[in-house]
This record gives structure tokens, C-alpha cells and sequence, in this order.
């Protein structure tokens, strides 16, 4: 099976088994595969935003009318950073981006399952990442707790900040969700989280909202807070006309400093 590449591309991971010019797999057997690996450089000049397309095409050494063409279209990224849950094994990981390569590195060990994902950059390049966690508050399980967690990664994913609990709710005595809904970081490092409270009374059914706010030091130590902001004390059943359901608070930070 011979196979073509896009000209000027290096092609040292096959040689010319066959003695017939063109660099190729070797024999393939019937029914048999072989993986090759491609592999495609920038150019040293290349600039964020440019882009090209590469074409391989492999053919049958038996029979040149037997081929198959595979396009990659490629592009030079602007640096940015992403943060997911791994659906096959509940990690929470971040993917890194920058011009010259990209990483993908766990924040967490496999089982997190953490929801409400947020990712703010520090001015020193340090990532802080944040999320809830759900847990059993006893061992019967009889009240469903959520967790806020967060870690400060460096810009090559290297942990600075272990994984840390933002208020533990061990204590609970009724439903208590934590939904975190937004980061925000000011220009001397410091860092401020907003989320929702939602607890629920299961025996009486009856809910109250509120939403909190909580300031970090640029290391992740707590700095301030938690501050009930909306202060409801409103509980009731739903729906239950006028009860406050605060929800999705948004967070921002001014040139001097303070949150809002």
C-alpha cells in the first residue's frame, strides 16, 4: 500500500519497503490494519489566525484505482483555556491552548462529577477553576448535599492550589445546594465568587433561595465572606405565588477593585 503526502511535510515515520520510489506501509495483509501516524509543523512565520488544509492520500500497491483521501484542516489558535467534566470517568480536566501547542491536564481524580463549571485567569497567569460537587451529608444519605470546590492551576497546568472546599456543608440538616454560577477576578489578584443557595425542607417541602458571595486571596486562601447578599428569608412551597427564587447571578469587577 502506498500513501502520498502533502509536499515539503516530513515523512520519516514510513520508508520505501518495495523499492518502487514512494514511501509506503509495507505488506497488509487481508482484513489486517495499520495505523500511521501523521504528523504536521507550522510554519516558524505562522501567525494566530492562519490556516491551511493537508491531504493524504493511500493507495493499493495492486491496485492504483483502490484509495482513499483524508483532509485535515488546520489552524493557528489564539491562546485560551477550557475546563470539562469527562463524561466516561467523572474527571474534571482543563484543556490548555497557546499558539506553539495545547494540553489537556485533570484539575481532579477520576469520580468528581462536578457541575456548574467556571474558569477566570489571574493577573499572574494562574487559572482558578471552580464547581459544585454533590454528596451524601450522613450515611443514610437523607440529605443530599452540594459542595462548591475550586483549584488554582498555573498556566502549564501544574497545580498551585489543591483541590479546596468553599463551605463545607457536613452539618446539614435539610437539602442544601450550592450552585456556583460565576468567577471574577480584580486586577490585584484577588478573586470573587458568586452562587445560589437552594435549601429544601423535604418534609414540609417547603424552599427558600438566596444568593451568596465570597472573596479569595490570589493563593485561594478566604479572604471574605460568604456574604449572604439577597438576604431572603421567604421559604415556601412550588410554586407559591411571589416567592423569591433567586437564580444564575452573574458576577463583575471594576478597574478599582470592587465587585458587583
Amino acid at each position: 500500500m502506498d500513501s502520498r503526502s502533502v509536499p515539503g511535510r516530513r515523512r520519516d515515520t514510513l520508508t520505501d519497503t518495495d523499492g518502487d520510489g514512494i514511501i509506503d506501509t509495507g505488506p497488509v495483509a487481508q482484513g489486517a490494519t495499520k495505523i500511521v501516524v501523521i504528523k504536521i509543523w507550522s510554519s516558524a512565520t505562522a501567525r494566530v489566525g492562519d490556516s491551511n488544509t493537508a491531504t493524504l492520500t493511500v493507495r493499493s500497491s495492486l491496485d492504483s484505482n483502490v484509495r482513499e483521501t483524508v483532509t485535515a484542516r488546520i489552524a493557528v489558535p489564539a491562546p485560551f483555556v477550557q475546563v470539562y467534566r469527562d463524561a466516561t470517568d467523572g474527571a474534571i480536566n482543563t484543556k490548555l491552548v497557546k499558539t506553539q501547542a495545547q494540553a489537556v491536564r485533570n484539575i481532579t481524580n477520576v469520580g468528581r462529577w462536578g457541575d456548574y463549571l467556571a474558569v477566570a485567569e489571574l493577573p499572574n497567569h494562574n487559572l482558578i477553576y471552580a464547581w459544585n460537587k454533590d454528596r451524601c451529608a450522613d450515611n443514610n444519605c437523607s440529605n443530599d448535599i452540594y459542595e462548591i470546590e475550586y483549584a488554582i492551576l498555573d498556566p502549564y497546568g501544574e497545580t498551585v492550589r489543591p483541590v479546596t472546599r468553599l463551605v463545607d456543608h457536613s452539618g446539614a440538616t435539610i437539602q442544601t445546594y450550592d450552585n456556583i454560577t460565576g468567577v471574577a477576578v480584580a486586577p490585584d489578584g484577588r478573586i470573587g465568587l458568586v452562587w445560589q443557595r437552594h435549601l429544601w425542607n423535604t418534609r414540609t417541602d417547603q424552599r427558600n433561595y438566596n444568593i451568596y458571595w465570597a472573596a479569595l486571596h490570589p493563593n485561594g486562601d478566604l479572604a471574605a465572606g460568604p456574604v449572604n447578599v439577597t438576604n431572603n428569608s421567604v421559604w415556601g412551597t412550588l410554586p407559591t405565588p411571589d416567592m423569591p427564587t433567586f437564580k444564575n447571578p452573574g458576577i463583575n469587577v471594576s478597574d478599582d477593585g470592587r465587585f458587583s
